[in-house]
């Protein structure tokens, strides 16, 4: 999965300084950056993490990217639908914190670099998913 999103990153490096959302952080989309957040694992929480922030309150925003149709079915409390092919113009806060979802986590993981390339920090999305599966190259389309 690291793999999937270094390449993910490296295009994300690039079409940052095409487009930039000037609602957004300021701070620049680098390379560098997204790898470092990736090999240090900032870019992602935890169950028991997230949890734990659900507990102390902490203001969150939970995105589920997944379809409407799948969303529909079934999703987590307190989650909003926003799908994959909206998440590069939907609107956000910089100040919030907000979570991905999706079923495997890595349409979540693909969104967190999106929004990484709109400026938004306090983004993570939940490692192996909604499934609790964990990744599998070739699995799901991956």
């Amino acid at each position: 999965m690291r793999r999937t999103l270094a390449t993910i990153a490296a295009t994300a490096a690039v079409l940052a300084l095409v487009a930039r959302d000037p609602g957004a952080a300021s701070s620049a989309v680098t390379l560098d950056r997204l790898a470092k957040a990736v090999a240090n694992e900032e870019d992602h929480v935890t169950r028991d993490e997230l949890d734990q922030w659900i507990k102390q309150k902490k203001k969150l925003r939970l995105i589920d990217v997944r379809s409407k149709e799948e969303f529909a079915k079934s999703h987590a409390a307190n989650a909003e639908s926003i799908p994959m092919e909206r998440i590069a113009s939907a609107p956000f806060d910089s100040a919030e914190t907000i979570v991905l979802l999706s079923e495997g986590g890595a349409h979540a993981a693909q969104a967190w670099v999106i929004l990484q390339m709109r400026g938004f920090r306090n983004v993570y999305f939940l490692r192996n998913g909604t499934s609790g599966r964990r990744y599998e190259p070739g699995r799901d389309g991956c």
